[in-house]
């Protein structure tokens, strides 16, 4: 039976944005006690004369670094443009129309590491648990249509210098028409580094610090002066418009673990659940496939992702297969004692 640390980050990475995942936490060990922190930030991008746009997100927990590089109506690239930008400093371009947020968390750079002669005192550590990233045209009517490219890499590699050409042959990216729905991307951690804090003691680890998806790389093509300044972008959602100057909103979630000294007065407990973990992940990483084949990120989609997983785990199996037979695309049936919970 899932725990319920192990049924919060399943929801996290299924329905970041659900009020259910608030509090999630990774279910590895040791289980320290930590802050649990949900993040919001949102803002408005747009597509240029060319009627082109794209987001790309650098998922970050310092508040004083780029969290996403997005486009404004002033951008100059076209269909076959790379998406790239100058850099300058740390966090800032000089490219016209590309524009910069950052995210809504506590903690600044100087908080999670500071570095001495190649001793990192922490304050704070942070890890992530989970991001999504929702777009949503709102223009007119009249002006809707067009298509969405969607990348979420399942490796996590930089997606700086692609272009809506290159993504469109990417197998991963997914294509979605622009209508007044939602779409999404969510990503979640890849491989054990990016199931821990990150403490690195030498610089060129120094980006995982405050941008854990990074893999160790930062954004391409900026000075050895501001490149941890700057993390690598996993996530990219590109647009084309049929009329110019279209609006859309957009959404990021972040679910963030904080520990150390810093955080002592937010902790709170957490839990380990090893078969839980596994299990959620297995059942995640077959998301892009549930993708592709037109699921969508529904919780109907994941309970059949998750029965497969558990298939050799009898106390859990009767359960996701309830789940999934029962269809219930508004919420995830849980096993909690004898009874199912709707979420």
């Amino acid at each position: 039976m899932l725990s319920p640390c192990a049924q919060k980050y399943a929801m996290a990475i299924i329905k970041p944005w659900s009020s259910m995942a608030a509090g999630a936490c990774i279910p590895t060990m040791p289980a320290r006690p930590s802050y649990k922190v949900r993040s919001f930030t949102r803002f408005t991008t747009l597509s240029n004369g060319s009627g082109v746009g794209f987001i790309l997100i650098s998922p970050c927990i310092a508040s004083d670094r780029p969290l996403a590089w997005y486009t404004l109506n002033s951008w100059t690239g076209t269909s076959g443009s790379t998406f790239s930008f100058a850099v300058t400093g740390t966090a800032q371009t000089t490219t016209t129309g590309i524009a910069v947020v950052f995210p809504n968390v506590p903690y600044a750079t100087s908080v999670l590491s500071s570095a001495n002669n190649g001793n990192i005192n922490n304050q704070v550590n942070g890890r992530l648990v989970s991001v999504g990233v929702s777009i949503q045209y709102q223009g007119t009517e009249l002006n809707k249509g067009g298509m969405y490219y969607i990348l979420s890499d399942p490796n996590h590699q930089n997606l700086y210098q692609n272009s809506v050409s290159t993504l469109g042959n990417n197998a991963e990216t997914r294509l979605e028409q622009i209508t007044n729905k939602k779409q999404w991307a969510v990503t979640s951690a890849v491989d054990p580094d990016e199931t821990d804090y990150s403490d690195n003691t030498t610089n060129g680890n120094t980006i995982d610090t405050t941008f854990p998806y990074s893999q160790s790389a930062y954004l391409e093509n900026v000075s050895s002066t501001n490149q941890y300044g700057n993390g690598a972008t996993p996530i990219c959602i590109a647009f084309l418009t049929p009329a110019n100057n279209q609006p859309f909103n957009v959404e990021i979630v972040q679910h963030i673990e904080y520990i150390g000294t810093g955080a002592a007065t937010q902790l709170t407990p957490s839990h380990a659940d090893p078969v839980g973990f596994n299990l959620v992940n297995s059942a995640a990483s077959q998301l892009g496939f549930a993708q592709q084949s037109g699921d969508g990120l529904s919780v109907s989609s994941f309970s059949k992702l998750l029965d497969n997983a558990a298939s050799a785990i009898t106390t859990i199996a009767p359960y996701a297969r309830a789940a999934y037979r029962a269809g219930f695309d508004k919420g995830w049936l849980v096993p909690n004692g004898n009874n199912l919970i709707e979420f």
